[in-house]
């Protein structure tokens, strides 16, 4: 569970980041980029929410 929460709290942070670098992207393609960056870190909080019981 510790390592959960740890990894959670990485995602955080790392979603909150893709979200400034989206703001600041210079074209199309590189914004997409990290909007699939953020989709693929909320699918991994989203499964260890599931284990950990959480209902979304």
């Amino acid at each position: 569970m510790n390592l959960d929460n740890q990894r959670l709290r990485e995602i955080q942070q790392l979603k909150k980041g893709y979200g400034l670098k989206v703001l600041s992207a210079e074209s199309l393609e590189e914004a997409e980029h990290f909007y699939s960056k953020i989709d693929e870190l909320t699918a991994e909080e989203t499964e260890i929410l599931k284990r950990c019981d959480v209902i979304i």
